[in-house]
């Protein structure tokens, strides 16, 4: 029999590279996993949960009533109300041209489009599970969120671009879906969203009456297109409306010869006009407005004194207490 002499420095050679092999190995194992601190689009989106917490994101869109005045402060300005301070564009040198983009910001609407596409190819094709109708409810929101977010860009800039995906970073590819629409247009975009919201939701979905309801949307959907419409028949042959003297949209190719949907501005007017009503009769025989503080419960029933509205109810609660609770169901 023959006997090999296996040195102690051979051994330690063997052991070495196994060692080396197997660290290799495993750290090769450790590379090939998904990141632990974030979420890829391909394990998301496969349940009901995973729909509600993206529709959940974007409630930061709605308007926060908090201050002495709470949401009834963005009549300052207008014909309702005045501040007690002065605005800058009165005083000579003071109105300037900002140094950047200020609210013209399309992060929202990116967001928005990208989760809503992503949401609704793979709902449709029966890869989300859970409720059907919950899932749709949350749908509808995300709608009525993008509806909200085009009515704030469409009160600031008037005409836009009507965007519904999620571009990528191409430049070329942003610059040819930059083109600005008229307003009207971009308008009836706004409720053609709403529109799609209410087909998607569902009522009495939140027993807390924590969540948009088809009654909010009713209630933003007659308020688009009453402002669209005033604005139409306000500054008609002015250039911040589509035709008028000086509008800047006339420049455009894409804008050449345009006629409105109704076929005149003020058909154009009427229609929104029309839309508005409409909304506003389902809303107002249904919606409830609670306010906690008595100061400002006090200019909320002041304000419908005002403008005639007897039809908007209002009570003076507290939404944290099950007597409110109960007085909704």
């Amino acid at each position: 029999m023959k006997y090999y002499n296996y040195s102690s420095k051979y051994i330690k050679r063997v052991l070495l590279l196994l060692t080396v092999g197997a660290a290799m190995t495993s750290c090769e194992d450790f590379l090939d996993q998904e990141p632990l601190n974030a979420i890829s689009p391909e394990s998301y989106y496969k349940n009901e949960s995973h729909v509600e917490a993206c529709a959940n994101v974007f409630y930061g869109i709605l308007p926060s009533h908090s201050g002495p005045y709470g949401t009834f402060g963005y009549d300052t300005g207008t014909d309702n109300q005045f501040g007690t301070w002065g605005d800058g564009m009165y005083a000579t040198g003071l109105w300037k041209v900002g140094l950047d983009n200020g609210s013209y910001n399309w992060d929202n609407v990116r967001n928005i489009n990208f989760q809503l596409n992503t949401i609704l190819e793979r709902f449709n094709n029966g890869q989300i599970s859970g409720n059907a109708d919950n899932i749709k409810h949350y749908i509808g929101e995300m709608y009525f969120f993008r509806a909200l977010q085009y009515f704030n860009m469409l009160q600031s800039f008037g005409d836009l671009p009507i965007v519904k995906e999620a571009f990528p970073d191409d430049e070329s590819i942003l610059v040819a879906a930059s083109q600005r629409m008229p307003r009207n247009q971009v308008a009836r975009f706004i409720l053609e969203d709403l529109d799609n919201a209410l087909a998607y939701m569902k009522e009495n979905f939140s027993a807390r009456r924590t969540r948009i309801s088809p009654d909010v949307v009713n209630l933003l959907k007659s308020r688009v297109a009453l402002y669209e419409g005033s604005w139409l028949t306000n500054f008609a042959g002015t250039p911040f409306v589509p035709n008028g003297e000086g509008w800047p949209g006339k420049e455009k190719d894409y804008n050449a010869g345009y006629q409105f949907p109704a076929g005149s501005l003020e058909a154009e007017a009427k229609w929104f006009f029309q839309e508005s009503a409409k909304a506003a009769e389902i809303a107002s025989a249904q919606l409830y407005g609670i306010e906690f503080d008595r100061e400002i419960f006090a200019l909320a029933c002041a304000n419908m004194l005002i403008h005639k509205d007897g039809k908007t109810n209002l009570e003076h609660m507290d939404t944290r207490s099950q007597l409110q609770i109960l007085f909704l169901r």
